[in-house]
């Protein structure tokens, strides 16, 4: 049985006055003329499919009928689909798998996932089906959202004390239900004009399910007389259970299937219960469904005497196997000259462990993850065509995933891991990227999760306590990225825009530092036998007290530092010279060699091109590298490409590009960087001696010298991440030379992780 309102018509407004004489009702209202009667109306027929008229001879059915939400006729097509639905409705999830597996002063829960998670939501039948009336385009088929753990000392005496819910789920939004300005009776702003609302070819917005996540009823919206919206209801996922105790905000932890539980003691007995819930349409039902469970206990309990308990050791290494120091303090900084007493420490910024570490089941095993090389990629629009490289996937931008987090370039990484299990070897890709800027505030961080590996239990554990047997627990490590521009490659448009005029990366001779002052204003370092090392620095002045904006301190410098620096590191890296060319290029603080490569990324190449054609090679020539010119023309509306204001670095909006060598070529160079419009940026650059570029870690130099270096020279680069500051920044001689981890602006020691960037380079 089911009822609904009269529609309201005009003709049945009149009553006894309507013109609504009886007669035989047609069959095919609507078609080919056929009249659709007041009755017909008000029991909520709008109007008739044509197509359906057409192939359809004598009788239409209900199906083509196009009908008011809710009225007499929607509500008969809803009843009949329920009927042949075999009374189908919206349930919960299966109930999970689980198994207790009782410790010292512990209990590890560990579960499988809900069989709802493999098959899918049974609702989905009827509510994914177009033809159906309890059709829902936004109805999620696999919607097994996360797993509550609940404990207590009695069977009906529970407490939720644990939840993870699915890292990266979306939910698609076709029908306007996460738009709080959406009035029932309009258009979805996600419709098009043709479009028919709720129909598969609607363009969808994906909304990310955590919290806040927020859906709103159908005629829950009104427009006020000014025409702005109001909400008279929404529905913010789970805040009912969070506000009783048995839910918490979604936050994308991911799903470890085993949860170690450190809130017992032993002797006790303690209940337990493992939930799944889901997260579906509120057009169609509940937002959110728990489902049942079995109650399981048992008593935790120091381990026998004779019992072998796994004990699990993970390290960091390069590719000599020898264990890095990632806790080694950091080098002080020589308050006169300017000096590091040493390099950088090892990365800090990797985690490595178990999600989680379920001791009394694992077995002996060795795992060693290799990062066999790294690959940068863009997608997206450029300047003049839509340009592609590297691993095909899409790279956030700025607003996408958080303001400043996500580079404006559209430039990010990927790994290619081997992972070796016990000699059974396998291959992953992590792809990422690093946060960008923020604006001399304090610089953000974002966790980039790694290698996943499941290490299955040990038999003869997992089968004392009915675990299933090819359970286990990931392996995992995850990264800790750090703003890009806040490295020492990036120290003119970040630390010497703000007016630190002292920092940066440098180069010496010898074992360590020796040249006082090593990167005053304009200065990289200093090597023997080298005339001049010279890098293209931003917003900074030729000597002290000079002007930071102008002369060879060209705004249009800093796009190339911006774009890049998420190529550096922080390390110490030696060059070593044998027959006229690098014989190695080694990261002596990682202990893993630099390969050369042609085109820009975390590796190093000499430049030899003069690619703007002026007859010199100069800071300009860097911009036509393959793989940096593409990330270049990238920014949509920045300092880079040749339509923007600051772009006058390729005004013909060329595409072609230069590949870097790996054998130098002594030719004539310029160190001047001129702030000239136009061509003239490039035509009024002079020669200053003969030498050639160097490209490395997203950063470029120009080294002039007479002669290549002979064999057995070593040059070091080292490279950091902070700040470096002075008490006087305009004094010829600075002294109170300070180094901090943090952003130029805030003056805070920035926590974990901050000093590296070693995300892109093996370990």
């Amino acid at each position: 049985m089911f009822a609904a309102a009269t529609v309201e018509t005009p003709l049945i407004e009149l009553g006894n006055t309507a013109a609504n004489a009886p007669g035989v009702p047609t069959l095919r209202p609507g078609c080919a003329g056929e009249e659709i009667r007041p009755i017909e109306v008000g029991a909520g027929w709008i109007a008739t499919i044509d197509s359906l008229c057409a192939v359809t001879p004598g009788a239409i059915g209900e199906d083509a009928a196009i009908v008011v939400p809710g009225s007499l006729l929607s509500r008969g097509r809803t009843a009949q689909s329920i009927f042949d639905g075999k009374f189908l409705g919206v349930t919960a999830p299966a109930a999970p798998d689980f198994q207790l597996v009782p410790g010292d002063g512990q209990v590890t829960v560990v579960w499988q996932a809900s069989a709802t998670d493999t098959i899918g939501d049974p609702y989905f039948t009827a509510a994914g089906n177009p033809a159906s009336d309890l059709f829902n385009a936004n109805y999620r088929q696999f919607d097994v959202e996360g797993y509550r753990i609940f404990r207590g000392p009695a069977p009906d005496d529970l407490t939720l004390i644990a939840q993870f819910d699915k890292a990266g789920t979306e939910f698609i939004d076709t029908n306007c239900e996460t738009d709080p300005t959406f009035v029932a009776g309009t258009v979805c702003p996600s419709w098009g004009p043709d479009e028919i609302p709720g129909t598969p070819d609607d363009t969808p917005v994906n909304v990310d399910i955590s919290a806040p996540f927020v859906q709103y009823p159908v005629n829950k919206i009104f427009e006020l007389a000014d025409g702005s919206p109001i909400v008279t209801e929404a529905d913010t996922l789970l805040a009912d259970l969070v506000r009783a105790g048995t839910g918490r905000p979604l936050t994308n932890t991911g799903i470890p299937f085993a949860f170690v539980d450190n809130g017992v003691r032993n002797g006790f007995q303690y209940f337990y219960q493992v939930r799944a819930f889901d997260t579906n349409s509120l057009a169609s039902g509940p937002s959110s469904l728990i489902s049942s469970s079995a109650t399981e206990s048992t008593f935790p309990q120091a381990p026998a005497p004779n019992q072998e308990i796994a004990s699990l050791q993970t390290w960091i290494s390069g590719d000599d196997a020898v264990p890095l120091n990632p806790g080694a303090p950091l080098p002080s900084i020589d308050l006169d000259d300017g000096t590091f007493s040493g390099p950088m420490p090892p990365s800090d910024a990797f985690e490595l462990g178990f999600a989680p570490l379920v001791e009394r089941l694992l077995p002996q095993f060795g795992l060693t993850a290799t990062v066999d090389s790294v690959a940068i990629f863009q997608t997206g629009n450029i300047a003049g065509g839509t340009q592609e490289f590297g691993p095909s996937s899409t790279c956030p931008s700025v607003g996408q995933i958080n303001d400043r987090l996500a580079s404006p370039f559209g430039a990010c990484w990927a790994m290619y891991l081997s992972v070796d299990l016990d000699g059974q070897v396998s291959q992953q890709v992590v792809r990422g990227y690093g946060p960008w800027w923020s604006a001399f505030g304090t610089p953000p961080e974002l966790e980039v999760q790694g290698l996943r590996q499941l290490v299955p239990y040990d038999n003869t554990s997992a089968e004392q306590f009915d675990v299933p047997l090819g359970a286990g627990s990931d392996a995992a490590w995850d990264a800790l990225a750090m703003e890009s521009i806040n490295n020492s490659t990036a120290d003119g448009p970040q630390a010497r825009r703000f007016g630190h005029f002292h920092g940066g990366s440098r180069w010496f001779s010898g074992d360590n530092e020796s040249v006082a002052d090593p990167t005053q204003n304009i200065r990289v370092g200093s090597l023997e036998g080298v005339d001049t090392v010279w890098a293209p620095i931003s917003h900074t002045p030729l000597t002290p007290g000079g002007d930071a904006v102008g002369g060879d301190a060209a705004f249009e410098k800093q796009c190339y530092n911006r774009g890049l620096a998420f190529l550096s590191r922080a390390a110490d890296t030696e060059f070593r010279w044998e027959g006229g060319t690098f014989v190695s290029v080694r990261d002596v603080t990682h202990n893993v060699n630099v390969p050369f490569s042609p085109k820009a990324g975390t590796t190093w190449g000499f430049l030899t091109t003069d690619a703007n054609g002026n007859g010199v090679l100069d800071w300009q020539d860097f911009n036509y590298i393959d793989r940096a010119h593409q990330i270049l023309r990238g920014v949509d509306g920045g300092n880079c490409d040749a339509s923007s204001s600051n772009g006058r670095w390729d005004p013909d909006s060329s595409f072609t590009t230069v590949d870097l060598v790996s054998t130098p070529t002594l030719m004539p160079t310029s160190t001047e960087g001129l702030d000239v419009a136009g061509s003239a940026a490039a035509a009024g650059l002079t020669q200053t001696g003969t030498g050639f570029g160097l490209f490395v870690f997203g950063e470029r130099f120009i080294f002039e010298l007479s002669g290549l270096p002979s064999d057995g020279t070593k040059w070091t680069l080292r490279t950091y991440s902070g700040t470096i500051t002075v008490d006087d920044e305009n004094a010829p001689n600075p002294s109170g030379y300070a180094y901090a981890i943090n952003s130029t602006g805030a003056g805070n020691a920035h926590p974990y992780g901050s000093r590296s960037v070693l995300r892109d380079e093996p370990v």
